[in-house]
């Protein structure tokens, strides 16, 4: 029996001296190989162990730890062609060794983009409602209520120009200051005139027919007075000038702005004379004066002004 167990003793100092060689065991391991050595081996239907004594087995195992601990020491590692991986420590890198280069990271700034400030959302204006437009009042009608003259002017003492008839329709598109005398053109005419508000029937109340002023339409073959001059004597002014060259309804009209009773009028009047005199008082603040033009059937001739003091 203690031949057995002496063997046994060396083969496991044998096996546990080669796996530290071969796989740098640990303590841990070696109480491993032992334990398992003793449960596998044959002897063990002898019952080896119950004779082991106790101090045996001690002295065996500190035997055997020293062993390993000389042989890890003095003995290099061998190569193994056993498929288990080996460590092999190596000593930290100092200062003054050259290690595996460090990757350096550079840090590059990230551009962030700059706060851009929402325009703000301008009010859409509420619509505003849009203003109907008025229709055009059409200007007021006249219709012929009996035959009458159309004139140049304002009055009989103008040329007569056309003559509207009784039942003719005409626009209305003035009248003068005291509102007896239309200012119309006839249907189917190329000029305006002028008829008595006697004379016909207008859709609207005179007075809301507004006054009026047109110039007097002229035409060039008709030349003008000549040597017109105005003499004051008192409230007497006398207007005369040059007789015109003979035509037929050769004429002359004279439109006179004077002072009278304080007022200042307009007064028309066509004579065949060469001269004319008109009343005109000093207590008015406008100036006097008057228009004078020759006449015939070829119309009206432009005006030769005339003032006095």
């Amino acid at each position: 029996m203690g031949v057995c167990l002496y063997i046994k003793v060396l083969s496991i100092s044998d096996r546990i001296q080669a796996a530290v060689k071969s796989k740098g065991a640990s303590l841990h391991r070696f109480l491993y190989c032992i334990l398992l050595f003793i449960i596998s081996d044959p002897c063990r239907k002898v019952r080896i162990m119950r004779k082991v004594n106790r101090l045996f087995l001690l002295l065996l195992l500190l035997s055997a730890c020293k062993g390993i601990r000389l042989n890890v020491e003095s003995e290099p590692a061998e190569a193994s062609n056993t498929p288990f991986m080996t460590t092999t420590k190596r000593p930290l890198p100092t200062s003054t060794e050259t290690g595996m280069p460090t990757p350096s990271v550079s840090i590059t700034p990230t551009a962030t983009s700059s706060r851009t400030e929402t325009p703000s959302q301008t009010p859409t204006p509420a619509e505003t409602a849009t203003p109907s437009l008025s229709p055009t009042p059409e200007p007021p009608i006249a219709n012929g209520a009996m035959d009458a003259n159309c004139r140049y002017g304002p009055g009989t003492a103008y040329l007569y120009h056309i003559t509207f008839y009784e039942g003719d329709i005409a626009l209305v598109d003035g009248r003068d200051y005291h509102a007896t005398w239309l200012w119309i053109k006839p249907e189917g005419a190329a000029f305006h005139c002028w008829v008595s508000a006697e004379t016909v029937e207008v859709s609207v109340p005179v007075d809301m027919i507004p006054v009026v002023y047109p110039p007097l339409p002229t035409n060039e073959a008709v030349a003008g007075p000549t040597g017109v001059q105005a003499s004051r004597s008192g409230s007497s002014v006398k207007i005369s000038w040059n007789a015109a060259a003979p035509a037929v309804d050769l004429a002359y009209l004279v439109e006179a702005r004077v002072c009278q009773n304080g007022h200042i009028v307009e007064v028309v009047q066509t004579t065949t004379a060469t001269s004319m005199t008109l009343q005109d008082s000093n207590d008015c603040d406008g100036d006097s004066y008057a228009n004078v033009r020759v006449q015939n059937k070829l119309g009206y001739s432009l005006a030769v002004k005339v003032s006095w003091h």
